[in-house]
């Protein structure tokens, strides 16, 4: 049975854009991505409740390694711009730190 009706609403993956890192940047890769990834919730293109871009999809943005995205997620969740729910993802929270 094939499913009729609007197509699903794109991803946030697939309307978000990160810029590649700058590989002579002495800033490291991993805070490259994070602090792209913060801005992006800071100017409201990525809202509380929304899923942040998974790391395949940060890989495939930026040109970092899996474990360079996973790290940047990281820094996110602990700066307090992502929550990671297990098995989903990492999440905007619902209360910002102050900018």
């Amino acid at each position: 049975m094939v499913a009729h009706g609007p197509p699903p609403p794109a991803t946030l993956s697939v309307m978000l854009r990160l810029p590649e890192v700058d590989q002579g940047s002495k800033v490291p890769k991993h805070r490259q991505v994070a602090d792209a990834l913060i801005g992006q919730v800071r100017a409201g293109h990525i809202a509380p409740g929304d899923r942040l871009p998974a790391v395949r999809d940060i890989m495939a943005m930026t040109g970092v390694a899996q474990a360079t995205a996973i790290k940047a997620l990281q820094f996110v969740a602990s700066a307090g711009y992502g929550e990671l729910v297990r098995g989903m993802g990492y999440y905007v929270p619902d209360r910002l730190p102050p900018a």
